[in-house]
């Protein structure tokens, strides 16, 4: 529409200029009405160029957050009125401190790209006179249009800019701070506190019922007193002795001292009780490379328990006697 649009209103600036040819026709009557006229023009003429200004930004609007209709905007706030409140906004956060020096900051940079490209050309401004109104028309054209496009680089370029730097602030934003996520991982996981606490009575119900399994045990092999591991051989489809309990420190005592009260033989052998303790969990059948040492523990076990009922049955035969 350039083109039609430059055409047309050249030839409506000279129709203007023209009716004041006579200098008897230039009164300030004359003057309103030619300007009431160029006014009613340039408004028909613009017309076009802003329809299409108002339709994209409706559509760039549309497509960064769809359609919401409210009229809430349009309502009167009597606050804004009040300078503190205003003062407030503006200097009431670092953010809005910073928005306000960067709005400051474009307006300067603007105005510094305006000067520097109009300011060389006002020495040429009264040249004009003595040009067309075609040709002056044209100069300016250009002198706007070289100014247009400055500012739309810069204004690009600041945009661009802005546009990484508010979605690295709306990530950083979504970021949770260390006790949301500790507060979150409470709700999903459970209070590490309360979650302790459970493991704690749990280790001390597996041991309780660890140490209900020690009387039932064959034998305790210990280290001597450091470590203890207490052996059952059932024989009923299980193929070789089970770890029933076993325990260092003061939870291998506490396993021998509860194997003597309960007649449970104990049988010191180092090696063997540290390789069980540390290979064989509780519940668990021995390894098959332990087999052989098993067994003879095993072995002396019931040899020395047959021993001692021999004994106890003599014993009583002679008390009989």
């Amino acid at each position: 529409m350039g083109s039609g649009f430059l055409s047309t209103i050249s030839n409506n600036i000279k129709t203007g200029l023209g009716s004041l040819s006579n200098p008897e026709e230039f009164t300030l009557d004359s003057v309103q009405s030619i300007f009431r006229g160029m006014v009613s023009f340039y408004s028909r003429a613009t017309l076009p160029f802003m329809f299409c200004i108002l339709v994209i930004v409706v559509v760039a609007n549309l497509l960064q957050s769809g359609f919401i209709f409210t009229a809430k905007p349009l309502q009167p706030k009597f606050s804004k009125l009040n300078p503190i409140s205003g003062l407030k906004r503006v200097f009431g956060s670092v953010r809005t401190i910073a928005e306000t020096a960067t709005n400051s900051m474009k307006l300067l940079v603007v105005a510094l790209i305006g000067y520097i490209t109009v300011g060389p050309e006002l020495s040429k401004i009264p040249n004009l006179l003595s040009l067309s109104v075609v040709a002056t028309v044209i100069y300016l054209s250009k002198l706007a249009f070289i100014l247009l496009f400055r500012v739309f680089i810069f204004l690009m370029i600041l945009a661009l800019f802005d546009f990484f730097y508010r979605k690295y602030e709306y990530k950083k934003n979504l970021r949770m701070s260390k006790q949301e996520v500790r507060d979150e991982f409470k709700e999903v996981e459970g209070d590490p506190l309360i979650k302790r606490r459970i493991r704690q009575r749990q280790f001390e119900m597996a041991r309780r019922r660890m140490m209900s399994d020690v009387p039932k045990a064959d034998v305790v092999i210990t280290n001597p007193t450091r470590i203890a591991v207490a052996l059952k051989y059932t024989g009923a489809g299980v193929p070789a002795p089970l770890v029933v309990a076993k325990g260092a420190g003061a939870i291998a005592k506490r396993i021998i001292s509860i194997a003597v009260e309960n007649d449970v033989q104990v049988v010191e052998n180092k090696p063997l009780a540290q390789v069980l303790f540390n290979t064989v969990d509780v519940g668990d059948i021995i390894p098959e490379s332990l087999y052989r040492a098993v067994a003879d523990v095993l072995a002396y076990v019931y040899k020395l328990k047959s021993r001692m009922a021999k004994r106890a049955g003599v014993g009583r035969g002679a008390r009989l006697a």
